[in-house]
């Protein structure tokens, strides 16, 4: 009788210490066969190259790009990194080829058009006027379309009903971030975050102030082209419908007015949205007061000194901008709790200056001073780094990596040293990018076969260094003297012991050093808001059984609880409008009654009594923010800072690509990130 053979085991149904043993044999006969650990890796790594049986998924030009971008690389450092790889692979091909995510690049750029105007400006009201260029798209329709497009493709396309009919809704949000002030537009019908950076598409550039004699100037070419945007197309399942549009205006209370015409400064009537007289604090503050509202026209007895810049969009659809109202309301409320402890400080002489300055609501003022001297301080960091790198190209410094461009007479290869710019030129038809010094006349060296002559090019460089150590120069003295005058107001204003302990208090939960002479984010002050009740056990029962401090909590955790309310849904009924109606008239009569003499200012007006008014016509809130804009000047900044030249074209015109980039990835790519904004 032949015995029937053992069936073998297969490798899957020994146990995990059994495979361990396994594996740790095999590799002990390898090494001892073949002399060693060396020649046994390089068994082990040739059988897992010959016999590996599994497809790797190279990502696409997109996909690489958007790595890119999010990493905040440089195409050269991406460069060096996949040299990198190759020097200690062996790997397989995981990014796309540099050509190939410039070939997609251009794409991108493919139907994006700007162009660029001179305009005359003002930095003040009374200065004489100065010629100013500003950077603007000129086909906004065709873009937004494709955006549109993009996101419906992308899954990504959210429906808007605005009594019971279908709606495109987009948010035109303009702003000043360093030198640079901005008009964009930004897409709500998406699932994606909309008060991402990402989501924002620049409409204009220029570096000048943002008052209304500069804005009015620069925006007014865009207006007959956002007048007549008034549907688009949506095409789903092959089917195509046109949807009309709606255009919302945000941004920050100063720029609000100017762009409806509001005369600038004080005011007797300086409300976007109505006729009301400002109310000086919450004494005569009156919640229940009829709101007469703005109308579209000229009247100077009103304020109403100009006409609206984009009079196509009604008043009732500005909006209260959700982060400066929470920074206005947070950071005074920080403010009067800290008044509590420097009041009670102030029974110390040496420490009156600061209880008084508190008074008086002059503290805003260096708190401003504070915020501009550090940005200062970073721009300094910035332009150190600019200096740097032209004077190592001026000492012929040898690269451990070269920055080439496109250009066969790069400098950079001619005197093998980097120049201090990115290749940011960039070139439709061969897809190549250049250094700006490399270009004759703004013609591709490659398709055109014409190259500047040396000494043009080194001029050019050497005139950009000789900005650059200006602008550094310039810098540094302005620094120095806001340093000078910061130091003597702290000698002059210090803070006593409780106003010490408030400051450390505030620090632990979500605070900075400087929380005395800093103004806050929107981020920071939310993180101390949410832990308003941590922060009041920390502080002393000297500052806390105070009722004047138990009022202010009290009133902070009202404004709290709305704020939070209004973030919650993205479309309330009508019985919560009224339940936030009713909490804002509650937290309206809780601070006349309890803190009489705090200031309404205007941006409280505006969001008391003006979001329930747009909430119940819109039913949600979520969706409007001005968070966006203010996000999306960290990220200029980078690319401000890649570039590197005082040329205000081609700067802005660098800017605005860039961003375009960004608003098609956030359209195309679909990514879960952690904070999900690309």
């Amino acid at each position: 009788m032949v015995k029937e053979a053992k069936e073998k085991r297969q490798f899957d149904d020994f146990s995990d210490s059994h495979k361990r043993n396994i594996i740790r044999d095999k590799w002990n006969n390898l090494v001892e066969d073949y002399g060693g650990e060396k020649s046994a890796k390089e068994i082990v790594n040739k059988l897992y190259n010959k016999y590996l049986d599994t497809e790797f998924k190279q990502l696409s030009a997109l996909e690489t790009l958007h790595i890119i971008k999010t990493a905040n690389l440089s195409f050269k450092s991406f460069q060096k990194i996949k040299s990198e790889l190759k020097i200690h692979g062996p790997l397989p091909p995981i990014f796309s080829s540099y050509y190939a995510v410039n070939k997609e690049r251009q794409r991108i750029l493919s139907n994006y058009q700007t162009s660029c105007i001179t305009v005359p400006m003002k930095d003040t009201v009374d200065s004489p006027l100065k010629d100013v260029r500003v950077i603007y798209l000129k086909n906004i329709k065709e873009i937004l379309q494709q955006r549109l497009n993009d996101t419906v493709n992308a899954g990504n396309f959210k429906m808007r009903l605005f009594r019971r009919k279908e709606e495109l809704w987009f948010d035109i949000i303009p702003d000043k971030g360093g030198d640079t002030s901005k008009l964009a537009i930004s897409l709500d019908n998406t699932f994606k975050p909309i008060n991402s950076a990402f989501n924002l598409l620049y409409l204009a550039l220029f570096s000048a102030t943002d008052s209304y004699f500069n804005i009015e100037a620069a925006w007014n070419i865009l207006k007959p082209t956002l007048e007549a945007i008034t549907e688009l197309r949506i095409t789903e399942n092959g089917v195509s419908r046109m949807v009309p549009v709606r255009f919302f205006f945000i941004g920050d209370y100063k720029i609000q007015r100017g762009g409806a015409g509001i005369r600038d400064g004080n005011c007797n009537h300086p409300c976007v949205k109505c006729l009301c007289k400002k109310a000086n604090t919450y004494s005569n503050y009156d919640f229940d007061a009829t709101l007469i509202p703005r109308e579209m026209k000229i009247d100077k007895n009103i304020c109403q000194d100009h006409m609206a810049i984009f009079d196509f969009i009604p008043f009732s659809h500005y909006i209260p901008p959700p982060l400066h109202c929470t920074i206005h309301f947070a950071g005074n409320f920080f403010d009067l709790l800290l008044g509590v402890a420097t009041s009670k400080d102030a029974k110390d002489v040496q420490f009156q200056a600061v209880a008084d300055l508190l008074k008086n609501n002059q503290l805003k003022i260096w708190k401003k001073k504070c915020e501009k001297l550090d940005e200062m301080k970073e721009d300094l960091e910035e332009c150190q780094n600019t200096v740097a790198l032209f004077e190592a190209f001026d000492r012929g410094d040898k690269p451990d990596y070269p920055e080439y461009c496109a250009s066969e007479n790069c400098v950079a290869k001619i005197y093998d040293s980097n120049v201090p710019f990115e290749a940011a030129f960039s070139c439709k038809n061969c897809s190549n990018y250049f250094h700006h010094c490399c270009v004759y006349r703004k013609q591709c060296p490659v398709c055109s076969n014409k190259y500047p002559p040396e000494e043009v090019s080194l001029k050019k460089i050497d005139d950009e260094q000789k900005k650059a150590e200006a602008a550094l120069k310039k810098l540094q003295q302005q620094i120095s003297n806001e340093e000078k005058e910061v130091e003597k107001f702290l000698l002059d204003h210090k803070l006593g012991p409780l106003g010490k302990c408030f400051e450390a208090v505030l620090q632990k939960h979500g605070g900075t050093k400087k929380a005395f002479f800093q103004a806050y984010t929107g981020q920071q002050l939310l993180k101390m808001g949410n832990s308003i009740d941590s922060i009041i056990d920390d502080l002393p029962k000297d500052i806390t059984d105070d009722p004047y401090f138990k009022n202010i909590a009290t009133a902070f955790n009202k404004f709290l609880d709305i704020k939070f309310l209004l973030n919650s849904e993205d479309d309330f009924s009508q019985s919560e409008v009224e339940g936030i109606k009713n909490r804002m008239k509650d937290f309206a009569h809780y601070m006349k009654e309890n803190l009489p003499d705090v200031k309404v200012k205007q941006l409280g007006h505006y969001w008391i009594s003006h979001v329930p008014e747009f909430l119940s016509e819109f039913k949600t809130m979520t969706n409007f923010s001005d968070e966006s804009i203010e996000a999306s000047h960290a990220v200029s900044k980078k690319y401000e800072a890649r570039i590197k030249t005082r040329d205000e074209e081609e700067r802005l015109e660098f800017m605005m690509r860039c961003n375009r980039e960004d608003t098609y990835l956030f359209d195309n790519i679909t990514c879960k990130s952690k904070d999900n904004s690309v």
